[in-house]
């Protein structure tokens, strides 16, 4: 419970990073691994090679999206921290809820700057001439930063979202 506790801290302060700085930076990242080297040296953790062995698949995993521009550097190394601290199955719905979330977000965001469906037409010109290239290409950056999303901050929510029950239960033992 306490792990979970300083792990969503850990991500409270790096979602409000994202949001402010519209960035993770590398030093918090590092953060999240000493803090799961930490974790790994508590007799009787929970932890185990298995968490590492999770974290650096989801990496491998998450280098592409990263690779061809579509998430940050950063976004993809939480992602990966995340996975560490989270169990398997809790991680994929984290995930889900992430993406799902940032998605309506998104598309909230594109109504709001009056461009409801630029974000569908740019998605369909960029797989077409993926297409026609017969390669994956680089994804075209945001360079409009007040459009970019701050993927820690959903990442943050979705953790919030699968954990509700032992976040109530923390803040029912706090009273």
């Amino acid at each position: 419970m306490t792990i979970k506790f300083i792990f969503l801290i850990y991500l409270l302060i790096a979602a409000g990073m994202d949001i402010f700085s519209r960035k993770v930076n590398n030093i918090w990242i590092i953060t999240g691994i000493f803090l799961a080297g930490a974790l790994l040296c508590f007799p009787g953790s929970a932890r185990s090679v298995d968490s590492v062995l999770a974290s650096a698949v989801v990496l491998l995993l998450v280098y592409p999206l990263y690779r061809y521009r579509m998430i940050g550097a950063g976004d993809g190394k939480l992602i990966a921290v995340t996975a560490f601290f989270t169990y398997p199955g809790d991680f994929f719905r984290c995930l889900l809820w992430t993406f799902m979330i940032a998605s309506v977000y998104g598309y909230g965001k594109d109504i709001y700057y009056g461009s409801a469906f630029a974000g569908l037409v740019k998605l369909r010109n960029y797989l077409t001439a993926c297409f026609r290239e017969g390669r994956i290409l680089p994804y075209e950056v945001e360079t409009d930063k007040r459009r970019q999303l701050p993927l820690a901050a959903f990442l943050f929510i979705g953790v919030c979202i699968v954990w509700r029950r032992d976040i109530e239960t923390l803040l029912c033992n706090l009273r």
